[in-house]
C-alpha cells in the first residue's frame, strides 16, 4: 500500500500505534489527517486513546482497535459524537490492521468518513471508482458496510 495511490484520502486517515504499557494494550495517535483534526477541533497527535476521546466513547473505540488487532481483519463502526461547536459529528470509521513483522498488529490505519465528506466522495481518486461502485452495491446500511468496506485497503 502506497499513500501516493490515494492522496485525497490522506486527510481522513489516522495512524495509531499499538503500545503495551504495563501489560495493558494502549493505542497512541501517531499521525492525524488534517480533515480529522478539523472535525475534532483539536490535534490529538501523540496522545493515547484514553486522553484523546471523551470517556463515554473510550470503551467503544478501544473495542474496535482490540477487535481489529485480535482478528487481524478490518473493523467498521458508525456513530455520532457530541461536538462543542457543531452539536455532534457523525462519522463512519474503518480500522485496518498493519504489521511490521507480518504477524503482530503494531499499527492501525483508521479511515474516517463524515456527513459532509463521505468515503463515496472520492470519485476522482485512483481508488474512487472502486470505492463508489462498492458503496453502491452495499448501499447506506451501516451493518452491510461493516464487512463490505474492508476491501478498500486490501
Amino acid at each position: 500500500m502506497d499513500p501516493t495511490d490515494f492522496p485525497a484520502l490522506l486527510p481522513l486517515v489516522n495512524l495509531v500505534a499499538h503500545v503495551i504499557d504495563g501489560g495493558e494494550d494502549r493505542f497512541q495517535y501517531k499521525l492525524i489527517g488534517t480533515r480529522n483534526r478539523e472535525a475534532a477541533g483539536q490535534n490529538i497527535k501523540g496522545q493515547f486513546l484514553s486522553e484523546a476521546v471523551k470517556p463515554e466513547f473510550y470503551q467503544r473505540i478501544r473495542g474496535n482497535y482490540l477487535q481489529c488487532m485480535n482478528s487481524g481483519k478490518p473493523v467498521f463502526d458508525f456513530f455520532s459524537v457530541p461536538h462543542e461547536r457543531r452539536g455532534h459529528i457523525t462519522s463512519e470509521r474503518m480500522y485496518y490492521p498493519l504489521s511490521s513483522n507480518g504477524k503482530d498488529v503494531t499499527t492501525f490505519l483508521a479511515l474516517h468518513g463524515y456527513e459532509d465528506v463521505g468515503l463515496s466522495s472520492f470519485k476522482d481518486e485512483p481508488l474512487g471508482n472502486l470505492v463508489n461502485s462498492r458503496l453502491a452495491q452495499v448501499g447506506s446500511d451501516p451493518h452491510k458496510r461493516r464487512s463490505d468496506l474492508a476491501w478498500i485497503f486490501q
